[in-house]
């Protein structure tokens, strides 16, 4: 095969990695704001004032991702096996959180403190996809480049989430069966990471151990 040609492949791979992020982001996108309005709502349902709760809720969860964000600079290497992780710890807490508060609430008046704590909670590890993410597609694409594309994607599937939830999630779901629906977008997301990265992966065997755990 001659230079060009190998050069063109390279590239191509690189391309289709690159396309795998941003992929990975677009779903993430999806599910932090169809999350992000499930607790606004459910808080809404359990504590009332459902102007006050979407605004407590909306203003922790953009918080705690700025908060996590900023931890994300502590992450020095190992960065697509911390996002695996990080997705794994989505996909639970997603799946249980509607459940987890609906079953607080019977045993305590203080479950509102419960529910934020859960949002922060669940803001702070959405908080650290973006810039992983980033650092992770730096090897794919120039500067310009990968910011530009990962915010595009980020905000796409923001927008097609909060479409998804007023139109579809919430009136055929409900809050019970929607967190469900997004913590198996975030075991979806961990597993294209795990496929088709796992060359680039340290110790993937154990990561597909615990996926194998969580299904």
């Amino acid at each position: 095969m001659s230079s060009p040609q190998i050069k063109s492949s390279e590239k191509l791979k690189l391309q289709r990695l690159s396309f795998i992020l941003k992929t990975c982001i677009f779903a993430t996108g999806c599910a932090a704001i169809v999350t992000e309005y499930t607790l606004a709502t459910l808080a809404s349902y359990l504590l009332g004032d459902s102007i006050l709760q979407w605004t407590i809720v909306i203003s922790l969860m953009l918080f705690s991702m700025g908060l996590g964000s900023r931890y994300s600079r502590k992450y020095e290497d190992l960065l697509l096996n911390r996002f695996i992780l990080i997705e794994f710890g989505l996909s639970f807490f997603c799946t249980f959180s509607a459940m987890f508060c609906f079953w607080i609430s019977a045993y305590t008046i203080h479950f509102g403190l419960v529910v934020y704590s859960l949002v922060c909670m669940i803001g702070f590890m959405t908080g650290l996809e973006i810039p992983l993410i980033m650092r992770i597609n730096q090897t794919y694409e120039s500067l310009r480049e990968n910011i530009s594309s990962v915010m595009e994607y980020d905000y796409y599937g923001g927008l097609l989430g909060g479409a998804l939830f007023a139109f579809v999630l919430l009136p055929f779901l409900g809050l019970t069966y929607t967190p469900v629906l997004i913590g198996s977008l975030n075991l979806l997301v961990a597993s294209l990471v795990l496929w088709h990265f796992s060359n680039h992966l340290v110790r993937p065997r154990i990561l597909n151990i615990q996926f194998t755990a969580f299904l």
